[in-house]
């Protein structure tokens, strides 16, 4: 997968379906498009490029895309923005550029797209990565259609949108989160942990004793390779959820901790694939991945008799990816 076609993904996951362009620097994304069976369709200036998705967002009342070249494409674009700014239309437009190799060297159309663009967006990026393509989507999306809606700029350089992008460690987005799959994840996650916290500290109290500890991740501490947005929110309950027990149970001689391992060597790490896992393990201080033995280690030392003033802790287990 090349950052263009991740790009065609996400906003097909808007609910977008018709897409209104002139050819320049972003060719890779409307042959995306049409792979997709999405509707592209053609203009003849910049101008009527982003005219078309103001109109196309108010029948359709959902946000309109529009695609233009570089330079001079996006100034002749500026005056439709200008008047989809004031009119508050939803319009999402993708600016081509030269790509980052060429930066800051005179090349052919080079114009600091963002900048230009400032006063009549609200939100306007460059996007440096095709692996957040989809991230960087998802979010200009939500600022188009949230409060006040508005015209967003995402600048996409040729090299970002034919760059090479593992499905796996593609940054997920919230666009194809559904209500199931949220509610799911945190019944697993989540629930069922205050399930069974609340089942066994009883006896605990009864005995003055006890060791409470949780499993949570990487993933709810903070932004990671491969999660998505319910794995976060419920791992990130976990942790707050161990911090409340330690908090109203110490009293009673009971401990609750957490540990929050990264990748470990476990079938979720094996069914990524040896490009996304070398992406990971690059990244990773200690280059490479976690063992199982090395969680049950700290999982067994925090159950320990004389760890009685260890309360409230994250253990983190993740090679120094992450430090706090």
């Amino acid at each position: 997968m090349i950052g263009a076609e991740l790009m065609a993904q996400a906003i097909e996951r808007q609910g977008v379906k018709t897409v209104f362009g002139l050819p320049g620097h972003l060719e890779p994304f409307f042959g995306a498009l049409l792979d997709r069976h999405m509707r592209l369709i053609h203009m003849r200036h910049e101008a009527a490029v982003v005219t078309a998705a103001d109109g196309y967002a108010r029948m359709r009342r959902n946000i309109g895309v529009a695609c233009v070249t570089a330079g001079p494409g996006l100034a002749n674009a500026l005056g439709g923005l200008a008047t989809a700014f004031h009119a508050c239309t939803p319009v999402l437009l993708f600016s081509g550029r030269n790509p980052f190799s060429v930066m800051d060297s005179g090349a052919i159309q080079e114009m600091d797209h963002p900048r230009a663009a400032r006063s009549m967006t609200k939100w306007a990026r460059t996007v440096h990565d095709p692996s957040r393509l989809a991230e960087y989507i998802d979010m200009a999306c939500r600022i188009a259609l949230s409060g006040r809606p508005g015209p967003v700029l995402l600048d996409v350089p040729r090299d970002v949108a034919v760059g090479q992008v593992d499905e796996e460690i593609a940054t997920p987005s919230l666009g194809p989160l559904v209500r199931k799959e949220w509610s799911s994840v945190l019944e697993v996650n989540l629930t069922a942990v205050f399930r069974l916290c609340r089942k066994f500290l009883p006896f605990m109290c009864e005995q003055h004793w006890g060791r409470v500890v949780n499993i949570a991740s990487l993933a709810g501490r903070g932004r990671t390779f491969v999660a998505g947005p319910s794995y976060m929110a419920s791992k990130a309950g976990v942790i707050a959820l161990t911090r409340a027990i330690a908090n109203e149970f110490g009293p009673h001689g009971i401990t609750a901790n957490t540990i929050a391992p990264g990748l470990i060597d476990t079938s979720m790490a094996a069914a990524l694939s040896p490009e996304a896992k070398a992406n990971v393990v690059q990244q990773i201080p200690v280059r490479r991945i976690g063992r199982p033995d090395e969680v049950a280690a700290a999982a067994a030392f925090l159950i320990g008799e004389d760890v009685g003033f260890i309360n409230g802790a994250v253990i983190d287990i993740n090679g120094g990816i992450w430090m706090a």
